[in-house]
This record gives C-alpha cells, sequence and structure tokens, in this order.
C-alpha cells in the first residue's frame, strides 16, 4: 500500500455529493489556504502571494459569518475523515492528492494549510471538536515514532478491529515496517500483542505505554497492551518528562502473556481527588479544588515548593522555560502563575474547556489547563509529590518509571508479585531522570526543542552561564569506556527519545546511553525491580 499510494500520479479523496454548501466551504478553504504556509515544526507564515499577510498570526480573527462555518463545519463532518484506511491513502499521495466533493476540488496541500490557520484563529466550540479529530492528517506527519502513527487512527471506524495496525502499517516507519506480516487469521489479541511487543523490541523502549489504558477497556488483553478499539476520554499525553534520561529499555516477554519490565518504584499514591472526566460546566471547579491546602507554606521534593509543583502538574510540564521549542504555543510560568492566581479569587471567567469567543489570555489558560488535565485525576503520594493519574487510579496503586520509558506509569498489585497498568501520568519531580539519577544540580535544567519527526531533542540549560548542553551534568566525568557520543541524522525508526553512542572498536551504533544500563546504575545505589505486568 506504501507504494501504491506514494506512486500513483493523483489520489482522489471523494468526499461525497454536493451537499451542505459543500461548494462555498471549499471555495472558503482554498482562499484560506492560499494565506500560509508552513513552515518547519508546523507554524503557519504569509504565503509569497498572501492577500491577508496576518492571518498566519495565532488569534487572528477570520472575518466570517456563522454560515461559512456552518458549512465548513459540514464538509468536515463528512464520513470519509472517520475512515481508519484514508489516513495513509491521503498522508502517502501527499501534495498529489485531491480532495474533492461534487464538482468541487481542492489540492491537499492547500486543504491542510487552510485547517490548520482555522484551527489556529477561530475558537468557536463546534469546529474546534471537530478540528482536533482532523489535525491527525492536517499537521505534518513525516517520520513519526510508531506510537504517534497509532494515535492517528484512534477514535476512528474500521470494520475489523486489527485494520487499526494493518489499516496505518504504510505510515510505519520502513524498517519496522519489514517487520510486520499481516495476518487476518490472527485474533485480534494476538495482532496487538504482536504489535506492542515487535515496536518496543525495535525501538528498545516502552513509550507504547502511553495508550496502555485500563479505563475504558473494551478487549480482554494483558493490561501492557494497548486496546486500540477502546474509546477514551480526550486527553493530552503526559510525554516531555524525561523520566528516564536516554536510557534504554529492559524487558521479556514471558508465554503465554506476561511482560517482565525493569525500572524504579517511586511512589505509592495516598489521596484521590475528585475526577475530570470531561470538560462540561464542573470543570472549572474541579481543578480549582485539587489545589491543596497551605500551598504556600508546605514544601515539596527536590527542593521544590508545592505551589509551583500544583501549577506545573495542571499544565503537564508545558510552559515556554522548558517547552522551548513551543515558545509560541506555551506560556511562561510567570504568565501562568498569574492566571492561576486570578482565577482562584474568581476574577476569570467561571469556565469550561472550551474557549469563549471574548476570552482574555487568562481566561484562555485556564481553558489550556482543563482540556490538559481532561481524562485525569489529582493524586498525592506517600513522598510527597502530587500528580495527574488515570480516572480509575486507587488509593495504594504505586507509580514507577521504566528504564526507557519517557514518563512515570502508575501500576497496580494483584498479588503474586504481578501488577496491572493502570495507565501513564504526570508526577512532577519524578522527571529529567531524577529517580534514577538523582536531582539535576542548580542551576542546571532541562530544556526542550523540537527534532525530526515530532520526538523531542533535550538539552541540558544553566541559569547561570547561559551555557546549552548535550551532555547530563550528573554524568559529566563518568567512564564510557569504549564507548563515544555520536553525532548522526535522526531516523524514522528512532524511538521518541534518544541520543546516540558509537562504540569505538566495533562502530556499533546505539540510541541509548551505556552509562545508564542497569549495572551502572546498580553501581550507583539505584535500587532497580523486575515488575511482572
Amino acid at each position: 500500500m506504501r507504494d501504491i499510494y506514494r506512486s500513483a500520479y493523483q489520489v482522489i479523496a471523494w468526499l461525497g455529493p454536493e451537499a451542505d454548501s459543500s461548494g462555498h466551504a471549499i471555495q472558503t478553504l482554498n482562499y484560506i489556504g492560499g494565506q500560509v504556509e508552513y513552515l518547519e515544526g508546523g507554524h503557519l507564515c504569509p504565503s509569497p502571494d498572501a492577500v491577508e499577510e496576518n492571518w498566519h498570526d495565532p488569534g487572528t480573527e477570520l472575518p466570517y459569518e456563522s454560515q461559512t462555518w456552518d458549512a465548513v463545519h459540514s464538509l468536515f463532518c463528512r464520513g470519509w475523515f472517520d475512515r481508519v484506511w484514508v489516513i495513509q491513502e491521503i498522508l502517502l499521495a501527499d501534495s498529489r492528492a485531491l480532495v474533492q466533493c461534487g464538482y468541487c476540488a481542492i489540492p491537499f496541500t492547500i486543504f491542510r494549510r487552510a485547517a490548520t490557520c482555522i484551527k489556529e484563529n477561530h475558537h468557536a466550540s463546534k469546529l474546534e471538536t471537530r478540528l482536533r479529530h482532523l489535525a491527525k492528517i492536517t499537521n505534518p506527519s513525516v517520520g513519526l515514532p510508531f506510537d504517534r502513527v497509532l494515535r492517528l487512527g484512534s477514535q476512528r471506524k474500521c470494520k475489523d478491529p486489527r485494520d487499526y495496525v494493518y489499516g496505518i502499517l504504510g505510515l510505519a516507519p520502513k524498517k519496522l515496517a519489514a517487520k510486520f506480516r499481516p495476518n487476518y487469521s490472527n485474533s485480534v489479541s494476538q495482532v496487538y500483542m504482536e504489535m506492542t511487543l515487535l515496536y518496543s523490541n525495535h525501538i528498545q523502549r516502552l513509550d507504547i505505554l502511553q495508550r496502555a489504558y485500563q479505563y475504558g477497556r473494551i478487549l480482554n488483553l494483558p493490561s501492557w497492551v494497548p486496546d486500540l478499539t477502546a474509546r477514551l476520554p480526550r486527553k493530552f499525553p503526559c510525554s516531555g518528562q524525561f523520566s528516564a534520561g536516554f536510557s534504554r529499555a529492559h524487558f521479556t516477554f514471558e508465554a503465554p502473556a506476561a511482560l517482565s519490565a525493569l525500572g524504579v518504584q517511586c511512589a505509592r499514591v495516598t489521596a484521590v481527588s475528585s475526577k475530570l472526566s470531561s470538560g462540561g460546566e464542573t470543570a472549572s471547579s474541579t481543578i480549582r479544588a485539587w489545589q491543596p491546602e497551605n500551598i504556600t507554606t508546605i514544601p515539596y521534593p527536590n527542593n521544590e515548593t508545592l505551589q509551583r509543583a500544583h501549577l506545573m502538574t495542571l499544565r503537564k510540564g508545558r510552559v515556554r522555560e522548558r517547552w522551548v521549542g513551543w515558545r509560541n504555543i506555551y506560556p511562561s510560568f510567570e504568565d501562568w502563575e498569574l492566571a492561576w492566581l486570578r482565577f482562584t479569587r474568581g476574577e476569570t471567567f467561571k469556565g469550561t474547556n472550551e474557549i469563549p469567543t471574548t476570552a482574555s489570555a487568562a481566561d484562555r489558560l485556564i481553558c489550556d489547563a482543563i482540556n490538559l488535565c481532561i481524562g485525569h485525576a489529582y493524586v498525592r503520594t506517600d513522598t510527597g509529590y502530587v500528580g495527574t493519574v488515570p480516572l480509575d487510579a486507587e488509593i495504594g496503586d504505586i507509580i514507577c518509571v521504566f528504564l526507557g520509558c519517557d514518563f512515570p506509569v502508575l501500576l497496580r498489585e494483584k498479588g503474586l508479585g504481578r501488577f496491572v497498568v493502570v495507565g501513564e501520568c504526570f508526577v512532577f519531580g519524578l522527571y529529567d531522570a531524577t529517580s534514577v539519577l538523582g536531582p539535576l544540580p542548580a542551576p542546571w535544567e532541562v530544556q526542550m526543542f523540537k527534532s525530526f519527526g515530532n520526538r523531542y531533542k533535550y538539552r541540558f540549560y544553566n541559569r547561570d552561564t547561559k551555557e546549552l548542553v548535550q551532555e547530563d551534568p550528573r554524568l559529566e566525568g563518568t567512564d564510557l569506556g569504549d564507548w563515544e557520543r555520536f553525532d548522526h541524522e535522526p531516523e524514522p525508526d528512532d524511538p521518541p527519545v534518544f541520543d546516540y553512542f558509537r562504540h569505538k572498536i566495533t562502530n556499533e551504533v546505539i540510541n541509548s546511553d551505556p552509562r545508564m544500563l542497569p549495572d551502572a546504575l546498580n553501581a550507583r545505589g539505584v535500587k532497580l525491580t523486575w515488575f511482572m505486568l
């Protein structure tokens, strides 16, 4: 399928016959898309022939009446956009693809630019929900890690559940795709388990656990295997925590359905707050109630403050100082803190996750926080941490950091040394490999930049000297033995988080830090544990 759609002279995405002013909608999209161009990283800039030179700027109001937006919304709701198989068809064809409805057509490249521009500049909730769905095919998707390719097919329709894997293989990294042999005689459970093991072994990471939720499951699968048929609450991933640094995963499969993985037990849940399952009218009161008492006086682990921990948790760490490559999207911590203080004093709107057209900057930040936290509960732990966890979290659950996993994972003990994966979580204080390397020494902090295929590039920033380095200060001076750091162009088969090292004798290249292998961590006094999942 990959070769068919990449080699086709033209691919037509047929949305159906003309209806609901679809011709007017396509004309509108053609004009909007002609005003903007994509930059690297998915940002917009004015096109060379732009008449509307400021439409690329987020927040610019697009001057269309409600009838036009209704027509655009109806077009976006066509059934074609809800199918799994169309994703690889349109993305592989890309510049040779045409979106057609009735007698009107628009190049897919212009369609995707228009959809992105509207998403950035139009805030009516009716369109916003649909635009989030379309973003999976309108956002740039070259070289995505396979776990993110899987997300492209989520919440879409297919007759055979195995097609949530097989229907997007054309977009999988080439070396990984070559290892798959579609086999419709295998059960859905077999296909999903094989996919999980193949991908995890291929990249030597456990980031696939980001999709391994218990809440909303339909199929009877091992807890470490994602149920791709589940309709989960809309939620933002808890990525960007760098919880295991540049380590690789260590795990073994034990037939018929167990996975044993190496990690660190970090905390146990002692309190679970009210749960934010949706963004309705009670959403703002729910996250307001999450705020701990005496927030300004209670100390927090790792020499942080509870107030900072709480505010960073509500944003899942997404502030400008850390997510440097996203400066035009995320607020500074200071702006976010001021918005939260206004919110707790009742000075902002009593809002939901839907952004009002008259919203202030502070209102928008509160809406952002609600959206980031939907699908989560707020917890406290025995070690003093706060965090957001899956909706079905329980007191007594443990929080673990697996080697080769970018985020902490919530586990539930089932007896006889077995654990169930409840899901990913965000825990302020378990970021930046603190559970395996200890806290970063002052004045160092981690900054994140965009890398190839929507991956993250982590660097270490010295606030005093303004120095930005690749080497972790905690590992500086640690003997690399026969290994050396190696500059290498990123590849589609790389994991979401990676760093290259080369063996000076064999020339073997690995994408993880050899100083974070189990023996090296044990020598540092890290208590590693095997968890049977």
